[in-house]
């Protein structure tokens, strides 16, 4: 045997147990996968949650690494994998109930967000039998589950779960509010609109419900009352939401959105052209908000046969990097009329 070999042979060696052995701890490992996850590196905090699952030594130690692990993939959207990781943090010996449940929980939510509404109803429905499990836990089930019914249009069963969770003792106001939301929501769907308004509002009168759900009840209303030409009883619920600083942003923008088209609807011109601009210069705005603010003071300046400026919003959303196609396609149809108008002031 060489010297050149075995020096050869003791770097390999050393490169191998380097790799075997990448952190002296589970707490080193899996600090270092939370520092890698908080800066959205998910692939590389993925693979340190694994290795620290490999040096865990008590039943909490690898629930955590293992369901981080299983968070990573999902926050990476890979629902098909994540659900296996989260199958396996389920079933670890000596878990609590609560890590159970949450571990379940996650199992039928990669099911749904994969739209695979039967598997993830049958997810959702095992969260109930485990044994000792939480009231807000089966509230959960009970709302997953019925977030599924509502997408294959099974509205009765969607009351059906909502009405045995608000059946349920102990429960968070949040999981009460939420409920009466989706009852709400079941009503708008199959036309009964006073009844949807009627739980919408119980939603909002709900003890400590979370503001945003109180913004998002009081928006789904102010569609409902548009839906039925009670344009002022909708732009007043609309400024309830907007006067509201505990609304979610996207709420507000929408409530804003919704005033400035009853403003354009009244001839309002130059009052929603005001609204609309009001709503572009919210920070941290999602585009789709933004996009309808533009589509709507290029329809104002067109009403206002203001064609020239009403030409330039509608290209503006042409040209957007961010406008859905619906949006693209609604400001093209939009030019194509507007350049008619302009032609005609040029004869």
């Amino acid at each position: 045997m060489t010297k050149k070999w075995m020096i050869a042979a003791t770097v390999s060696f050393l490169l191998a147990t380097s790799q075997l052995f990448a952190f002296g701890s589970y707490k080193e490992a899996f600090d270092q996968a939370g520092k890698q996850e908080n800066a959205k590196k998910y692939a590389e905090a993925g693979n340190d949650y694994a290795e620290a699952f490999k040096l865990a030594k008590t039943a909490s130690e690898k629930f955590d690494s293992l369901f981080r692990q299983g968070e990573c993939l999902r926050l990476e959207r890979k629902y098909d994998e994540g659900l296996e990781v989260f199958k396996k943090a389920g079933v670890l010996e000596g878990i609590t109930p609560s890590q159970k449940g949450i571990a379940q929980l996650r199992v039928a939510q990669c099911n749904e967000w994969s739209q695979k509404w039967d598997p993830a109803i049958v997810e959702y429905e095992a969260i109930l039998v485990i044994d000792k499990v939480s009231p807000d836990q089966q509230a959960n089930a009970y709302l997953g589950a019925a977030s599924c019914y509502r997408a294959k249009k099974q509205y009765d069963k969607s009351e059906q779960s909502m009405d045995k969770l608000l059946a349920l003792k102990n429960i968070s106001p949040y999981y009460v509010a939420r409920a009466y939301m989706i009852k709400g929501y079941n009503d708008r769907e199959t036309k009964k609109l006073d009844d949807a308004i009627a739980n919408l509002n119980k939603a909002i009168e709900v003890p400590k419900a979370h503001p945003h759900l109180i913004s998002e009840s009081r928006n789904a209303i102010a569609d409902i009352l548009m839906s039925q030409k009670k344009y002022d009883e909708a732009e007043k619920m609309s400024q309830s939401v907007v006067n509201d600083s505990a609304a979610h942003p996207y709420h507000i923008a929408s409530a804003m959105n919704r005033i400035a088209t009853i403003q354009r609807n009244n001839k309002k011109y130059d009052d929603s052209i005001k609204t609309s601009e009001a709503v572009i210069a919210l920070k941290d705005m999602h585009p789709n908000y933004m996009t309808d603010a533009q589509l709507n003071i290029g329809y104002c300046y067109f009403y206002k046969k203001e064609y020239a400026k009403a030409m330039d919003q509608f290209k503006l959303v042409m040209d957007s990097k961010t406008a859905a196609v619906w949006h693209k396609n609604s400001a093209k149809s939009w030019s194509v009329n507007t350049q008619k108008e302009l032609d005609k002031t040029k004869k």
